[in-house]
């Protein structure tokens, strides 16, 4: 199967909205990277790709020939990049990235991961994600409890019955997380940004229920797994909650700097 990025098709968009080359690369690349694209069908990097998209209000599977590995790889890449900006809370350039994504052409798996991302960034903006979108998830991942996706679903659908004061319905979805991470995180096919989302969200979970042992552990979990991967993600998060359920002081008081520190860093 020969896969063809269609270049062709940015030029023809291009100039339906009356753009120049030098207008649509202006603060996102170079003209001559442009001419490129068009004149020679050559794909720019994936940062480049997904901006150009955007401005011109296009997806991946638009500019390329059909679903391949290739596009597959580039979806993956731009799932990074969603990954990145929910980290840093930049929740609408999150949004406008997994928009260039038709859910349609992704893999069941892959589809589990972009609704995923949905519902958190709907968490994040202070909403509650809607029962029929984590069920949907779920029917995706076929409720498979060694699953991310679904052990994440899990988490959001208790997060939702603590907001409603549903204690009980709540527990249930996190005994059934506390169930397959009782010796650890080390969940199949999981990445880090999930691992450590997962850690976070059942670390506040117990803190809040002031269960300081299952908060410490899960937290801890968390800043190894950053350790472990050479990164700093939700981070400062971690560490407040470690400070806040380890009894040694001088510990709690040394986690508690490191975290504001950490936090006034990335502001």
């Amino acid at each position: 199967m020969i896969i063809i990025f269609l270049g062709q098709t940015m030029a023809k968009v291009r100039k339906e909205q009356g753009f120049t080359q030098a207008e649509l690369a202006d603060g996102i690349c170079k003209q001559n990277t442009i001419s490129k694209i068009e004149r020679h069908n050559i794909a720019p990097t994936i940062r480049t790709l997904i901006a150009l998209c955007q401005r011109l209000g296009l997806t991946l599977n638009d500019v390329f020939s059909e679903f391949s590995a290739e596009l597959q790889q580039e979806q993956r890449s731009l799932f990074a990049s969603v990954e990145h900006d929910i980290l840093a809370e930049q929740l609408t350039d999150a949004n406008d990235k997994l928009s260039l994504v038709d859910p349609a052409s992704l893999s069941q798996t892959d589809q589990a991961t972009y609704h995923m991302y949905q519902a958190l960034l709907i968490t994040l903006n202070h909403q509650q994600p809607s029962a029929f979108m984590l069920d949907q998830i779920l029917t995706e991942t076929r409720s498979d409890p060694y699953n991310i996706n679904t052990l994440i679903a899990y988490l959001l659908k208790a997060q939702n019955y603590v907001q409603s004061n549903q204690q009980e319905e709540a527990q249930y979805f996190i005994s059934i997380i506390a169930d397959v991470t009782q010796e650890n995180i080390a969940i199949p096919d999981a990445n880090t940004f999930q691992r450590i989302t997962l850690c976070e969200g059942m670390a506040a979970f117990y803190l809040a229920a002031n269960n300081l042992e299952q908060a410490n552990k899960y937290a801890q979990w968390g800043v190894d797994i950053n350790l472990e991967t050479h990164q700093t993600l939700l981070l400062d998060r971690l560490l407040m909650i470690l400070s806040k359920t380890t009894t040694d002081k001088a510990t709690a008081k040394l986690r508690e700097q490191q975290a504001t520190s950490l936090a006034q860093l990335f502001q």
